[in-house]
């Protein structure tokens, strides 16, 4: 069973591994996080080797149907974040 791992758990090994406190880890993490997430929005994708890459794809807008009703729906356009993952961490999960 996997086990879902929060980011509490990874500023904890953080502090841990680099002997600092968790304030101070929580900042760094903090920092890592909000460096991607202002590149996205930025328009820029973000590599990191060997786990992936992270990237904004534009989603046209479009008509869908609710399988329930049977109903149209208009969908608007939208970006959404995309990952995809690299070779090392896919060969490592397998």
């Amino acid at each position: 069973m996997y086990q879902k791992i929060l980011k509490k758990d990874l500023v904890e090994k953080y502090a841990a591994e680099f002997d600092i406190t968790k304030k101070d880890a929580n900042q760094q993490v903090d920092f890592i996080f909000d460096s991607i997430i202002k590149e996205l929005v930025a328009g820029n994708s973000v590599s990191i080797k060997d786990l992936g890459k992270f990237e904004i794809k534009h989603r046209d807008a479009r008509i869908a149907i609710n399988p329930a009703t049977l109903e149209k729906v208009e969908v608007p356009a939208k970006n959404t974040v995309t990952f995809r993952a690299s070779a090392k961490l896919k060969e490592a999960v397998k």
